[in-house]
This record gives C-alpha cells, sequence and structure tokens, in this order.
C-alpha cells in the first residue's frame, strides 16, 4: 500500500517536471522570437514612439526699396521662455499639477519684472497638453529693463530661459504701411504642417506684400529630432538641422517719394500715387489714415473699430467717381473716333439743357465759344456734354475700358484688395438700376466723371501714365525684383505692357497741351500749382454725392512732369474736400516740388 503510493507521487512529480519543462521551452521560444528575431521590429516602434519632429522657422526675407533702403527688416525680440519638461517646472502625477506650477511661476515672475501677465492660465493649459516639449514664451519683445532684471534675479529659476526670436521690423514706422502689409505669428498651412508632430509659431503674412509673397519671403525651417519619455516631456535632441532665411525683395517703391505722398495729405482722408510713366513702376502709394506697423499687434482693435476705416488701402481699394480728370480721356475718345476734332467749338452759356431740364457748368455765366484744349484748360462740363451726346457712349466706354477702368490693374496687392471700379453700361445699369435702360443723362454724367463711373485713385494714376507716355498702358508693378539667398544681386523684373492703344502722336499733343494749359495759364483750372521755371501738365475735378445741404466733395488732380519729357505721373484724391481746386492743386505743387526740388511734401 505504501509502495503504490510512493509509485503514485513519483508519476506526479514526473508529469509535473515535464509541464514545467515545456512552459520553460516555450517562454524561452518566446524570449528568442522577441529578443532575436523581431528585435529589430520593435526596436524601430519603440524608437518611433519615443521620438517627435519638431519644425524650427527660417527667418524671413527682407524688403527694400528700388535704392537699396530696408524697408522691412527682422530684428531680435527677447523673450522669457518656460520648459514644462525641465526638472523643477514639471510635477510629478497629473498634468494639472505642472500646469499650476507654470502658472505660479508666471506670476512671480511678473511680480519681480514688474510686468503684466500676458498669458493666461487656460494659455499654458493648451500649451502643455498640445505643445508641452516646446518652450511656453510667456513674455515677448522685452524691453533693456526688463532683460537686466531677469538677468539679476530670475536667471538662476530652472526651466526659465531668456530666448531671442526674430521679429519683424518696419523702420519707418507708418510710410508705406499699406504697402507693406503686417505679419502675424501662425502654422505652417497646406501638406507640410503633416511632416511634424509640432512646430514653432512663425511670421507669417497677413496683409500687403507680406501676404502676396509670403511663400518668397518665409525663408526654409529647420528641425530638430527630440527624444521623449512616456509623458512627452522631452528627454534629449538628436538632431538639430538650422533654418535659412527667405528671399529678398527690392520694391519699385522709393522710400523718400513715398514720404512725400504721405506727407501732402496732411491728415487728409485720401490717396496719392507717384508712377513712372515710362515702366509702370509705382513709386508710391499713399493712403491716409495709416498706422504704425510696429505696434500693429497692440493696436488692431482699436484700427478695426476706427470709423476712419484707417485698415483700407484707399489708392486701390475704394473708388469714387473721378470728376473732370476724366475729360482729358473723353476728348482722346473723340479725336481716335474721328467725330471730335481739335478744333472743334462748342457754346458754353454757362448751362446745357437735356431732356427738357438744365444742368449747369461750373461757371454759370459761361465760358462761351471754347475748342477742345480750352475746354480742357477750363473744365467746361457744357463742352464734354456737348461732345458726350454726339460722339455717342460706345466710344467713351471703350476708351475708358482700354486704359483700364472698370478692371483690375494687377498690381501686386491680390484681386480682394485691388478693385476694378465701376464702368457702367447698358448692362450694367439694366442690373443695378431696376432694369432701367442706358439714357442720354447717363452718358453726360460719365462725360464729365460723375453718375455711376467709380475709379481707384491707382487707375486715374495709371491713366495720368498713359496720357504722358502717349499710349502704352502698363500694369502697374510694386516689385522690382528678387534675390534668392545665396545670390549677390536682385534679378530683376521687365516692365508689363497690358495695353497698347496705338494713338497718333497728334492726337496726343492735342490732349497734352490742354493738360499743361490747366496749370501753365491764367485761365487753368489748376493755376494756383505753378512752379516757378518748371512746367508740368495735369487735370482738375471734383465729384459730389449726398444730399442736398449734406453734400461731400472728392477732389482730384492728376498730373505728369516735366511738361515736354514726363518722368513722373501722379494722382492725388481728397476723399472730403472743400468742394473747390484748392483742396488737391496745393497739394499736388507739393508732390512736384519734393519730387524735383527736394521738398518734403510738408
Amino acid at each position: 500500500m505504501v509502495r503504490l503510493e510512493i509509485d503514485a507521487e513519483i508519476i506526479r512529480l514526473r508529469l509535473l517536471l515535464v509541464v514545467m519543462v515545456f512552459v520553460l521551452g516555450y517562454v524561452m521560444y518566446e524570449v528568442h522570437e522577441l529578443q532575436v528575431v523581431d528585435r529589430q521590429r520593435y526596436a524601430a516602434n519603440v524608437a518611433q514612439q519615443s521620438i517627435r519632429h519638431v519644425r524650427v522657422p527660417g527667418w524671413r526675407g527682407r524688403m527694400f526699396d528700388r535704392n537699396g533702403i530696408c524697408v522691412a527688416d527682422n530684428r531680435p525680440s527677447h523673450c522669457i521662455a518656460i520648459y514644462p519638461s525641465e526638472p523643477g517646472v514639471r510635477q510629478r502625477g497629473k498634468f494639472s499639477a505642472t500646469i499650476d506650477r507654470v502658472d505660479e511661476m508666471v506670476d512671480e515672475i511678473a511680480e519681480v519684472l514688474d510686468r503684466e501677465r500676458e498669458i493666461s492660465k487656460g494659455e499654458i493649459e493648451k500649451h502643455i497638453l498640445e505643445q508641452r516639449l516646446l518652450p511656453l514664451i510667456a513674455w515677448r519683445d522685452l524691453d533693456d529693463t526688463a532683460v537686466a532684471r531677469f538677468a539679476e534675479q530670475l536667471g538662476h529659476l530652472p526651466g526659465v530661459d531668456l530666448i531671442t526670436e526674430a521679429d519683424r521690423w518696419y523702420p519707418f514706422g507708418e510710410s508705406a504701411c499699406h504697402i507693406l502689409g503686417y505679419v502675424g505669428r501662425g502654422g505652417m498651412g497646406g501638406s507640410e504642417e503633416q511632416r511634424y508632430d509640432f512646430y514653432l509659431k512663425e511670421m507669417e503674412g497677413k496683409a500687403g506684400l507680406e501676404s502676396r509673397y509670403d511663400d518668397i519671403l518665409r525663408g526654409e525651417a529647420g528641425s530638430q529630432l527630440i527624444r521623449v519619455d512616456v509623458s512627452l516631456f522631452q528627454h534629449s535632441i538628436l538632431v538639430n538641422r538650422e533654418p535659412e532665411a527667405g528671399s529678398d525683395l527690392q520694391l519699385a517703391m522709393d522710400i523718400r517719394l513715398q514720404n512725400i505722398a504721405e506727407r501732402v495729405l496732411d491728415r487728409k482722408r485720401g490717396a496719392c500715387c507717384i508712377i513712372n510713366p515710362a515702366t509702370g513702376h509705382v513709386l508710391a502709394l499713399a493712403s491716409y489714415p495709416r498706422y504704425d506697423l510696429n505696434e500693429f499687434g497692440r493696436i488692431y482693435n482699436q484700427l478695426r473699430d476706427d470709423p476712419r476705416l484707417p485698415l483700407i488701402n484707399r489708392a486701390v481699394q475704394n473708388h469714387y467717381p473721378p470728376g473732370s480728370t476724366i475729360k482729358p480721356l473723353v476728348a482722346m475718345a473723340g479725336l481716335v473716333a474721328g467725330k471730335t476734332p481739335p478744333n472743334q467749338i462748342y457754346y458754353c452759356p454757362g448751362y446745357f439743357e437735356l431732356g427738357g431740364s438744365k444742368r449747369y457748368c461750373a461757371m454759370r455765366s459761361g465760358h462761351g465759344n471754347l475748342n477742345m484744349r480750352q475746354a480742357i484748360q477750363r473744365s467746361c462740363n457744357v463742352y464734354f456734354w456737348e461732345m458726350g451726346i454726339e460722339l455717342g457712349y460706345d466710344y467713351i466706354y471703350h476708351m475708358a475700358a482700354a486704359v483700364g477702368l472698370g478692371s483690375h490693374t494687377g498690381i501686386e496687392l491680390g484681386r480682394g484688395v485691388d478693385k476694378p471700379g465701376i464702368l457702367p453700361d447698358g448692362a450694367w445699369k439694366r442690373e443695378h438700376g431696376n432694369g432701367d435702360h442706358w439714357r442720354d443723362g447717363d452718358t453726360c454724367n460719365v462725360a464729365i466723371g460723375q453718375g455711376y463711373l467709380n475709379a481707384t485713385p491707382l487707375q486715374m494714376g495709371m491713366v495720368a501714365a498713359t496720357l504722358a507716355n502717349g499710349g502704352t498702358l502698363y500694369r502697374p508693378q510694386l516689385i522690382a525684383g528678387i534675390r534668392h539667398p545665396g545670390d549677390e544681386h536682385f534679378t530683376h523684373s521687365s516692365p508689363e505692357v497690358a495695353n497698347e492703344l496705338n494713338w497718333d502722336r497728334w492726337m496726343v499733343s492735342a490732349i497734352k497741351a490742354g493738360m499743361e494749359d490747366v496749370v501753365m495759364t491764367d485761365e487753368g483750372s489748376a493755376k494756383a500749382g505753378r512752379i516757378e521755371g518748371f512746367r508740368y501738365a495735369g487735370k482738375t475735378g471734383t465729384a459730389q454725392f449726398g444730399q442736398r445741404g449734406n453734400t461731400i466733395y472728392r477732389c482730384w488732380m492728376i498730373a505728369y512732369a516735366p511738361a515736354d519729357n514726363p518722368q513722373y505721373a501722379v494722382s492725388l484724391m481728397v476723399e472730403e474736400g472743400d468742394g473747390s481746386a484748392t483742396d488737391a492743386v496745393p497739394r499736388m505743387k507739393r508732390v512736384m516740388e519734393g519730387i524735383f526740388f527736394g521738398g518734403d511734401g510738408a
């Protein structure tokens, strides 16, 4: 009996040993598979899970005026950064403990610096939950006093450092703000974002040339490969590729002329454009009100709510009735059509009768008999009403369209900014005038630059340039050249012809003679703009709108100079003038004095 029990126990021990050997063999097999057979696959997977790809933005390209003066630059901005991954900042346990610690640190630093907080606890939480590998920027653009206090009292604080970011800097502040535009901190956009786990916010263009040429101005991004722990806090940096600078732009703008164009507006809402009639280069494109680009982020809400609408570029985004500045173009339409020769005489009694009603000339007593040159010189409405009816609206319409009215100019600010204005015709009036058809009264209105016709100051500047050069309409250009990284010089672009009108020289001479008389004779409507010993040509204009008793005037003048060899074409518009040429003419005189005699436009 005892013997049988011993034999049974031995059997059980042997069975247990077999099971143990089998289990041990299986475990050894699995260990072999993990550590030998699948080692590379698992190692790669672990590495992938513990390494994060971080994008580091490049330096932004600069912008220069046509003479090499920098108008948009980069400057170092001193910032205080808190590193959530560093010992002393990162707390054990839930993320909320680290969030609370960082929030306390911000308060402590603010007290030492004697500065208000710039980030909220909500922003801290968002950063730690989504971007904890990256430094949290608690303050930007510190002044020297704040930097000194940090160095003296906070330099020893663990997890806190003074770092330098590239910040956009505009050396001329307000000047050319509507041309240059502004930047903001944003992401990458596009498919590139999918290549990175995290990215540092970089400067991206939000308006003006900064926006239009953002892809060229942005530098080549660098990158870092960062090993992280199980909580995605930084462990070490494995690879660091430095970012590169973007391409530089050379503008057609002359910053000296830009400053003159802005000063002549003299705190009056309006616009002033200066163009090279031989190339279409925009030498100045001024709009008032303006704003300081270096303060833009701080004052944006104030600018947005300002009833004067300073964010609008009045030179290209607003369009207005051009008034009598359209008359040289109407006269050219009569010449090209062969229906109104230069010696055509119309009599001005001071009024014009149409459909049983009277329209009055600016000179109620009448101008008497006038030819085309005299009609341009004295800006006689009756002459152009008579001409418009006899000529017919189609000729006026096609001439206006040929010089770009009613169309986008193509200036490098984007179609959302470059407004086409309004060049009406019968179809336009039926759509916008409750189905009404085109009438002779509409033709009369357009013939003196009023009614439905609207143009931007830049469009009228291009009209002046086309008249000045004898019939070539160029696309207005803000960009003269691009310099890519590594290049020593700018690669310059060629002028672009938008339309060649092929006007006969005698036609151009006839119109130019009238425009020169506008300025240079005692009967001219811009005689107050004369400069001793200097000859230039122009045309004034006033357009009115609003209810009777509350009339608002747009005061215009277009001009080119010198009269015998035009090098500059100018368009100037005061949005709310006094109803006479006195608002535009003295300002045009100051523009010419600034361009040719070294004045500053003040």
